[in-house]
């Protein structure tokens, strides 16, 4: 194969080596194909740290959950166990009694709310009874949730609710014929 100048192809030309072209490669420069494959793998990397401290962060979220509903049963039994109404420094006289003033000493963080319920008659903090938007709307008039919980054959659980997930415990109280329950739950959002 010679060029134009009837030299052989590959030959110097003014000191520079020519190396024949048989078919033209890609039209994008080397040093833009290698800039692109590192941009790609750049963004794939950042989309899996991404994703990984997505799912990380959420989980960290049901264990503070769950840690913050047995802390508050685990305060109910204490306060059951001892059984001995402040006000009165007498023993309760009923379990509605016991549940309404355990849930006047209460105060709930974001998310949370606890219920007494007694006959299937709620009772509640009065300050979730006010719009809070942390919470789901109408929660204290949704008899059928309330119900499902206490209906459950376990103490714990999570139902699904509008925008995310209500994790909940429930604490079975009972004082010779008078029966009842306490109800913690969170509120989670995705």
């Amino acid at each position: 194969m010679t060029t134009e100048s009837g030299k052989p192809a590959g030959t110097q030309h003014s000191g520079h080596l020519r190396i024949p072209h048989p078919g033209r490669g890609s039209a994008l420069p080397a040093r833009w194909r290698i800039l692109s494959w590192i941009l790609l793998t750049t963004a794939v990397a950042l989309v899996a740290v991404v994703v990984t401290a997505r799912v990380l962060l959420l989980n960290h979220v049901d264990r503070d959950a769950n840690a913050d509903i047995a802390q508050e049963i685990d305060e109910f039994r204490a306060f059951a166990a001892e059984g001995v109404d402040p006000t009165t420094t007498f023993p309760f006289t009923s379990v509605e009694r016991m549940l309404e003033v355990y849930l006047n000493r209460q105060h709930t963080s974001e998310g949370e709310v606890i219920v007494g319920v007694v006959d299937g008659s709620l009772l509640f903090d009065r300050r979730i009874a006010v719009d809070r938007p942390d919470l789901p709307a109408n929660l204290t008039e949704d008899g059928v949730l309330f119900e499902r919980i206490l209906n459950a054959p376990t103490g714990s659980g999570v139902h699904e609710v509008d925008g995310g997930q209500m994790r909940w415990a429930r604490a079975d109280v009972t004082s010779g014929d008078d029966r009842g329950a306490l109800i913690v739950a969170v509120f989670t959002t995705e």
